[in-house]
């Protein structure tokens, strides 16, 4: 009776094996390296939707250098932050931007200007940010012919930025900082993403103060204290259990 008791033990024991084998291998074809499919589950970001042009995103002519210094894309606007180093008169410089069309893109598939914020002065230069509507078409590019208000005939035209891929749903918020080599002017993000805002940002220059703002989820474009600028860098760092990335895509906020 010892011989067919040793049998089954032993074949118990290879049974269990084998077993763990197979839950081992359903395992790694479930969530390995291969399986692409989970990777935003395992917080990896998603892919940049966009990408920038420093080298097209300045201008300069009789009335001033003109550049797009940072871009805020979300689900209903599409901001570009710019500096101006106005030749004209003293004063904050307002601008214009000019409509364009071709028969390959009629106008009503243009981005469109809703509007332009001046949001005050650092140091030699004007700060502001224009809020576009935009089409979500890859492959194109952001151009814009923008003249001083007072100089009808100086006009910069810039394309500082490209769309490389789709956003069918338009529920991420991505953040590129378009810096070129005479910068001076930098815009930084803050948070990205949250209950109450799209985002908050700082523009600093190293010869005068900062300006910090918040971007709420009506396209407010608000100026915000340095407190609470940093207060809501460390409520964003609490609430996070993943390291952010900013500069690629993130989930929208949620509507109010």
């Amino acid at each position: 009776m010892k011989q067919p008791t040793r049998y089954f033990i032993v074949l118990g024991c290879v049974l269990t094996l084998l077993a763990g084998a197979v839950i081992i291998g359903w395992n790694y074809l479930q969530n390995g390296s291969a399986g692409s499919g989970n990777a935003l589950n395992q917080g990896v970001p998603p892919q940049a939707g966009w990408q920038a042009q420093p080298d097209q995103a300045t201008a300069q002519n009789s009335a001033g250098l003109f550049k797009v210094t940072a871009a805020l894309i979300t689900p209903k606007e599409l901001l570009l932050f710019y500096t101006l180093q106005s030749s004209l008169a003293d004063g904050p410089q307002a601008i214009a931007i000019l409509p364009e069309a071709s028969e390959a893109s009629p106008a009503s598939n243009q981005t469109r200007v809703n509007q332009i914020q001046l949001l005050g002065k650092l140091g030699k230069f004007d700060i502001g940010v224009i809020h576009l509507a935009w089409i979500n078409q890859p492959g194109q590019s952001i151009t814009l012919k923008a003249k001083p208000v007072q100089a009808a005939n100086s006009i910069w035209q810039v394309s500082p930025l490209k769309q490389l891929r789709a956003d069918l749903d338009r529920t991420s918020t991505e953040f590129l900082s378009i810096q070129t080599g005479t910068s001076e002017i930098l815009v930084e993000i803050g948070t990205l993403g949250g209950e109450n805002n799209y985002a908050t940002l700082s523009v600093s220059s190293p010869n005068a103060q900062s300006l910090f703002l918040q971007v709420d989820l009506q396209m407010v474009v608000s100026k915000i204290t340095e407190a609470e600028f940093n207060a809501s860098k460390v409520n964003a760092s609490s609430n996070s259990t993943e390291p952010s990335n900013p500069g690629m895509a993130t989930p929208a906020p949620p509507e109010p």
